[in-house]
């Protein structure tokens, strides 16, 4: 068995962290996985493969043909997939080669996202070499780039103990609407903290929290920043009243949520390889930080030559930047990577926001119509809409070059269209 082989992991269909287990080998015709699962011989068992970088399997069906090591016996079809699979890891081993893959490959992870995304060249736009990392595409709760992170903040919780998930922001939140949806799906509470003032109509974003059951908790302030006092203080009420919550911050802008978007980057990659595409810089919205943090790291730890821009909806470019420093440094802490990430890693405009955080622009709603009109994806007012007016803005000023391979995430937020 290749080296290689050793960071597979194996899902079963019930899809949950706690039952993720490592393969101790492979042949043409058998799987042999450590697993936790009482299993008989003669059993028949569907598991999938979960290739480094995100990518899962197909089921391989077979019949357990030994139970001290589990050993799978593959029919047919599974052996052909399993020499696909052999042949894509083969192709792409250097990347997972890469130092602290192991470490980044074994955190515990919800199976929760449709991976990878789809990545594909956006010809009618009228960019250049455009490409769209279709992160909207993500397939669990409308939530885009948020399931990314919920994977692994949600496995945490779980191996935590909680019972409870609290988190907060705005009332049409993309994130909490998510996290919503994903405590509901693993059988957690979610308690939802808004500041401002609640909605005198329940519809788009808001209405989907209500519809998962998450307990709605509006501020009446205004302010952003008082926001995450009033989250801690929720959690204790739920603390004193017998709960176990887990407190989860504002985008999911931690180092486990900045870890999902290193392995991000690596899917990209991976996809870039087999389509034959490059890039010069992949362009994204920037709110909590935490996605970009995940791009410029995952960069970095892969010896990327690319810029990741962000455009920022909500902070100024320089909160942006010491924010995106310090993630990333947490982030590559906990995967014990020795990166050093510097200023000219991290490139944030901050021409875009208009108004403000969550008010919608002429340029980005401009922007939105293009991408409906010329790819029929959409985009949203408050986050990818204002980052695509910023993309086609920076050609025009000279500040992104006409010429430049460009890769444009496609974070998800369509639910905004409707609030």
């Amino acid at each position: 068995m290749s080296a290689r082989h050793e960071l597979l992991r194996v899902a079963y269909p019930d899809r949950q962290g706690h039952a993720l287990d490592h393969v101790r080998a492979l042949t043409a015709r058998s799987i042999a996985i450590e697993t936790r699962r009482t299993v008989q011989l003669g059993e028949r068992l569907a598991v999938a493969l979960v290739l480094p970088g995100c990518f899962e399997s197909p089921p391989l069906v077979g019949t357990v043909a030994s139970t001290d090591p589990v050993e799978l016996e593959l029919d047919d079809r599974g052996r052909r997939e399993l020499a696909r699979i052999d042949d894509l890891v083969g192709a792409h081993e250097r990347w997972w080669a890469r130092p602290g893959y192991a470490r980044l490959a074994a955190l515990p992870r919800l199976r929760l996202a449709s991976l990878p995304t789809p990545l594909h060249r956006a010809e009618r736009v009228g960019v250049g070499e455009l490409w769209l990392k279709r992160d909207d595409l993500t397939g669990f709760g409308f939530g885009g780039n948020k399931i990314r992170k919920l994977e692994l903040i949600a496995a945490d919780a779980l191996r935590f103990g909680a019972d409870t998930i609290v988190t907060g922001a705005g009332v049409q939140s993309n994130w909490v609407r998510a996290a919503m949806a994903v405590a509901a799906h693993v059988g957690l509470q979610g308690i939802a903290v808004f500041h401002g003032q609640s909605p005198g109509e329940r519809r788009g974003n808001f209405l989907l929290d209500e519809l998962v059951g998450a307990e709605l908790c509006v501020t009446g302030n205004p302010d952003r920043a008082a926001l995450d006092a009033a989250i801690a203080a929720r959690a204790e009420r739920a603390r004193d009243a017998g709960r176990m919550p887990y407190v989860i911050g504002r985008g999911g802008a931690t180092p486990l949520g900045v870890a999902s978007y290193v392995l991000a980057m690596l899917e990209l990659a991976v996809q870039a390889d087999a389509l034959g595409a490059a890039f010069d810089e992949v362009v994204l919205a920037t709110g909590s930080c935490g996605t970009q943090a995940g791009l410029v790291l995952g960069a970095k730890w892969l010896g990327l030559d690319l810029r990741v821009r962000g455009i920022t909806v909500s902070r100024g470019a320089d909160e942006c930047r010491a924010r995106i420093g310090k993630l990333a440094r947490d982030a590559a802490a906990l995967l014990g990577l020795e990166l050093a990430i510097t200023d000219d890693d991290i490139v944030v405009d901050d021409r875009y926001i208009g108004e403000g955080y969550g008010i919608p622009t002429p340029a980005g709603a401009a922007a939105i119509r293009r991408m409906a009109r010329t790819e029929g994806a959409f985009l949203d007012p408050v986050y990818t809409g204002k980052a695509f007016a910023g993309l086609l803005d920076g050609i025009e000023r000279g500040t992104i070059a006409r010429t430049a391979r460009l890769c444009f995430l496609h974070s998800g937020g369509s639910p905004a269209l409707f609030a």
